[in-house]
């Protein structure tokens, strides 16, 4: 029983109520009226102003209360100052007598509702448990364990669905389109998503996006800017009501100058879809001249309306840090750029270029001398790229680029798949240290992979292979290929693991490089440019220390030879089995050659 506080429910209609507490009320003014949890624009409590039309009926101002929404009356007495101070000499009427008395009661009925102040000092159980809480209405309310197992499950089952709800109810009201009450438990529901949106994040909503088609991206970048300049946190995308956003204008994923703040942009429930009908401009910008800053983009699904004529999706500059996650681009020109970057990965990613460009699906620079710099660790994981013979590049890596990995990329179409080189041509500002781990290039139109300045690189069970006119497919490439791979005379320290190499028009590798490794290669279906009398594999009079180990050569009876190589070459060859030679061997030498063709057999 509440000797305090008594509780009214809503219907939407009324805005007169009985209530009658426990001993009355001493003074009108010692009565507050709350609906539901109303508060201000600074999240304190709102009361409404009571007209009292008797001793027990009272009228709240203001719209009615929503169906199943509360309304809260309390009755709280002074608790500084007394209402009767007594002085000596004053006569003792039964009226003042019982005004003290009420008061000291009401105070101690307070206390037996809950209701009691703060407490000055920490309240130590002795090891016993509190018991009976009620279910906590307010922020500051101590919760008990039903509320919170409950609380728990709603959050890990319920959060994207009640984001969405959310958002469409505010963006609804936004606008004024919401007319009809919502249920308790719906609204009790959006309260609870709304206090964790306000803890942990922003949306667009909250910087006056109404989510109905129109481009929104100073919204959005309104949004991102307030939460850096606080210190870092999330931008939830929620399904607005129109189904997608539209975003038109480059998203300034930095703030100039911050470099601690972190930042994740994040769509809710099934990917969040992002429409773009701009056809040129970057997209995401992830940095400008000097920022050191975490950024992560989660759960989204970019769409460009229109064939892209420039811009970049994904734009790193300067020490850019952080992550891509689960997310979809589709309708690209160019997809990822980084330049001077530290600390990327990309997880989960998908990269449509559907259209006939000129650009790069991945691109990692870093300056040379003078003006020196160097990226390091940019990793990939299940990442597929989906160039579709458009004429787009797959990815390049050009300059002082260190630490590149991937641990599953896939990339089909792309017109030279993999392609390594610098500017300069100081070995320290090679690209290197970078290990392609189930990387697989697929459909090449000119090379899978071309190298030209690297050094100490690893290829762990890849496949090259451009599959020269492939024809019946929905992306046929013709018959204008090069060499699967081709590897130039700067290129050292560069090992092949458990890789397959081929379907090209020349040969499958053409090896000029130093210190070059290939174990248990696989090298085949090449040499399909007629007349042809090429190898399989062509080492010119720049190859140097060139090992084969347990490797496997199919010429198809089109290629000429399995290994062909120039009078230069040093190496060594362990068992090296071939079939399908047109000219019935292995290897073919140049005069006085220094390569050890030892091991080799047909089977």
């Amino acid at each position: 029983m509440a000797f305090s506080r008594v509780t009214k429910i809503g219907d939407g209609v009324s805005t007169q109520y009985p209530v009658n507490f426990t001993l009355g009320y001493i003074d009108p003014t010692h009565i507050t009226a709350r609906v539901g949890n109303e508060v201000d624009g600074l999240g304190n409590p709102v009361y409404r102003a009571i007209t009292f039309l008797g001793p027990n009926l009272f009228q709240i101002a203001g719209t009615p209360a929503g169906i199943g929404v509360p309304i809260v009356f309390e009755r709280t007495v002074p608790k500084e100052s007394l209402i009767v101070n007594f002085s000596n000499g004053d006569v003792l009427d039964e009226m003042n007598l019982d005004i003290s008395q009420l008061q000291t009661i009401m105070a101690v009925q307070e206390v037996l509702d809950g209701r009691f102040a703060s407490l000055g000092r920490d309240l130590d159980f002795a090891n016993f448990t509190g018991i009976n809480a009620r279910t906590p209405t307010a922020s500051t309310d101590l919760a008990n364990k039903q509320y919170v197992d409950d609380r728990t499950g709603d959050l890990v089952t319920q959060v994207p669905t009640i984001l969405a709800a959310s958002a469409a109810a505010t963006a609804a009201a936004t606008s004024a389109a919401a007319s009809a009450a919502i249920s308790v438990a719906a609204a009790e529901s959006v309260n609870d998503i709304t206090d964790y949106i306000k803890r942990y994040g922003v949306t667009p909503f909250d910087f006056g996006a109404l989510g109905q088609g129109a481009d929104e991206t100073a919204q959005l970048n309104a949004a991102i800017d307030a939460v850096i300049t606080g210190g870092g946190g999330t931008v939830w995308l929620p399904a607005p009501p129109s189904g997608a956003w539209r975003f038109n204008g480059r998203i300034q994923m930095f703030k100039p100058g911050d470099q601690t703040s972190y930042l994740r942009v994040s769509g809710v429930g099934a990917k969040a879809r992002i429409e773009i009908a701009a056809t040129t401009g970057d997209i995401f910008d992830f940095g400008s001249t000097s920022e050191t800053f975490y950024a992560d983009l989660e759960h989204l699904h970019v769409v460009h309306l229109n064939a892209r004529t420039s811009g970049i999706a994904l734009r790193y500059r300067n020490n850019a840090k952080g992550s891509v996650w689960k997310c979809v681009f589709d309708g690209l020109y160019s997809g990822i750029d980084t330049n001077r970057v530290n600390d990327l990965t990309f997880e989960d990613v998908d990269l449509n270029f559907p259209n006939a460009t000129n650009g790069r699906a991945i691109n990692h620079q870093a300056n040379v001398a003078p003006t020196a710099t160097r990226s390091d660790v940019i990793v990939y994981k299940n990442v597929n790229v989906q160039c579709n013979n458009g004429g787009t590049d797959g990815m390049f890596i050009e300059g002082p680029v260190y630490g590149v990995t991937t641990n599953g990329l896939y990339m089909l179409g792309a017109n030279n798949g993999l392609y390594i080189n610098s500017p300069s041509n100081d070995p320290n500002e090679f690209p290197q240290y970078c290990r392609f781990n189930v990387f697989e290039t697929d459909r090449a139109k000119d090379r899978s992979l071309y190298m030209i300045k690297a050094r100490y690189f690893d290829f762990d069970q890849c496949l090259f292979s451009n599959t020269s006119g492939a024809t019946g497919d929905l992306y046929p490439q013709g018959n204008a290929d090069n060499e699967a791979v081709r590897i130039e005379s700067n290129v050292q320290d560069v090992n092949f693991d458990q890789t397959r190499i081929g379907f090209c028009r020349k040969q499958a590798a053409v090896i000029g490089g130093q210190k070059i490794r290939m174990l248990g290669c696989t090298f085949e279906d090449a040499a399909k440019d007629t007349p042809t009398d090429y190898a399989l594999v062509y080492m010119p009079a720049t190859a140097r220390v060139v090992h084969f180990r347990d490797c496997f050569g199919d010429g198809a009876n089109r290629a000429r030879f399995a290994v062909q190589y120039e009078s230069a070459v040093t190496g060594k060859c362990v068992d090296f089995a071939w079939k399908g030679m047109k000219a019935g061997g292995a290897f073919s030498a140049g005069a006085a050659a220094n390569f050890v063709p030892a091991g080799q057999y047909q089977y």
